[in-house]
């Protein structure tokens, strides 16, 4: 960052909006950009803190369909490979995604995929790609070739959910039952094996090894031997849906009509959305990987987030489309698949803001420099702060400077601060203040930009003409030298 401070200096001069044919050396606008890139840079992670009740503008919202290369625009699975690729399930085959451009599977240039109506993915341990179609077909794919497993090799019907445990073995959440991989044939397991319904929407694993099951009949769980039933407490067993996912903390989040349920050790907690139609029904749920549950619905670009016991909503860009598949990358992007308005990553705004609430003198920030040790100095209408760590520190007049207006901020290759106002030129320096004024020899006491060029010169921009401080003397540089206005603004150097 540094490196590209100084090299933000060119040589020209801005004057007045013109740009003067005079070979002075000054400094560029964009470091104004940069040095608030310093203060980004330079900031502390902030604790948590809960989604505000828009929180659209957190996120920056990309969106791709079918003009930008997506097979078809509902995305029904979303699952990022170990070598990084993002691969997606929709309507129109298998597509792989570089983040830049797709690549496209299906049964018409892959051999040995069958359908194209996937509607969950799933990586194998071994690199093989697993793809659950609306059909009931099941698919792997690996090196560009594809197997279909169908209703000859035991596989009962549409697959919703595909997971390889820990042992090795796929696992199917179908329309019809359990299904299990095992020898090349899939074993289905039903309502006659002690499931309480045939629908399984969601299948997850503990660390014991037991799976847990969304079914359209509650919540099971499958040690390997027998399904056991789990019936929520009074009040919450009529509103249990099948949308479910693992807990960070350990145990299920569940969809419920009108909020969330978690699950743990055996015990429902209920969190009601108070703003929620009790006819809310549930599509998926994810977990972050900073504690918030992003919960879709089947009403259209509908998404609720959950935080710490709160539930807000958060306004998609989507059109007016059902979000069917969440996923999180490697890198915390938030990647949605919508029924018919293509994928939506939702990139998170690395940007902080700081006001006066927070310590700064005023809100008025008029230039930010970094200051050597990691802190940040900045410019405002009403003193100047310094931010190292939490908190602000504040210097106005009344600590030596010659007025709390400032204008323009300079950190030197010396380490000096320099402070524009508008009356003169302060210099920090040790801790202390000196001020220079156009009793010193300064063209003009407003200040409005100051740089320092490659000999260790220092070039004060003010209301009439351009000042160099060297050896602690000013020499002034005024129209009659060959600037076509005297009011200089900015200016930089190669």
């Amino acid at each position: 960052m540094r490196h590209y401070l100084r090299k933000a200096l060119t040589v020209t001069a801005r004057v007045e909006g013109r740009v003067a044919a005079a070979s002075f050396t000054t400094i560029h606008k964009a470091v104004v950009l940069s040095c608030l890139a310093v203060l980004l840079s330079n900031t502390p992670p902030t604790p948590a803190q809960p989604p505000p009740a828009n929180g659209s503008d957190q996120y920056l919202q990309t969106i791709w369909t079918t003009e930008d290369g997506l097979p078809q625009n509902s995305v029904n699975a979303i699952l990022q490979t170990r070598d990084g690729y993002l691969w997606l399930g929709t309507f129109g085959g298998l597509a792989r995604f570089d983040g830049v451009k797709f690549t496209i599977f299906n049964s018409g240039n892959t051999p040995g995929l069958k359908s194209n109506r996937i509607m969950s993915l799933c990586e194998g341990v071994d690199g093989t790609l697993w793809l659950g179609t609306e059909s009931g077909e099941v698919m792997n794919f690996k090196d560009g070739v594809g197997q279909t497993y169908s209703v000859g090799d035991g596989m009962p019907g549409g697959v919703w959910a595909l997971m390889e445990d820990r042992g090795g073995t796929l696992w199917a959440g179908t329309l019809k039952g359990l299904a299990r991989f095992r020898d090349g044939r899939f074993n289905v397991y039903t309502t006659r094996d002690g499931l309480p319904d045939d629908h399984v929407w969601a299948i997850n694993e503990d660390s014991a090894g037991s799976l847990w099951l969304a079914t359209g009949g509650g919540l099971v769980k499958f040690d390997g031997g027998k399904f056991v039933t789990y019936q929520p407490p009074t009040g919450l067993a009529e509103g249990l849906l099948v949308p479910s996912a693992a807990r960070r903390a350990g145990g299920l989040w569940i969809g419920t009509r009108g909020g969330i349920a978690s699950f743990d050790d055996g015990e429902f907690s209920s969190h009601q959305n108070s703003g929620a139609s009790p006819d809310s029904k549930m599509r998926t749920i994810l977990e972050d990987r900073e504690g918030t549950l992003w919960i879709s619905y089947y009403s259209p670009s509908f998404v609720n987030r959950f935080w710490n016991g709160g539930f807000s909503p958060y306004r998609m860009n989507a059109g007016r489309e059902v979000i069917r598949a969440m996923y999180e990358d490697r890198e915390g992007n938030l990647w949605m698949g919508s029924d018919g308005g293509g994928l939506v990553r939702l990139k998170r705004r690395r940007l902080t803001t700081y006001t006066a609430d927070d310590g700064l003198p005023s809100d008025s920030v008029r230039a930010i420099t970094d200051d050597c040790a990691g802190g940040v100095w900045v410019a405002t209408n009403s003193g100047l702060a310094r931010r190292q760590g939490e908190g602000f520190t504040t210097y106005t007049d009344k600590d030596g400077m010659l007025s709390y207006e400032l204008s323009a901020l300079y950190r030197d290759r010396a380490g000096s601060l320099w402070i524009g106002s508008n009356y003169g030129l302060t210099q920090r320096k040790d801790q202390r203040f000196f001020n220079y004024t156009v009793a010193d020899g300064l063209s003009h006491p407003n200040v409005h930009s100051i740089a320092e060029d490659r000999e260790g010169n220092l070039w004060v921009g003010t209301a009439v003409g351009l000042s160099r401080l060297r050896d602690g003397r000013f020499t002034v540089y005024r129209q009659a030298d060959g600037f076509s206005n005297s009011r200089l603004r900015e200016y930089v150097q190669p």
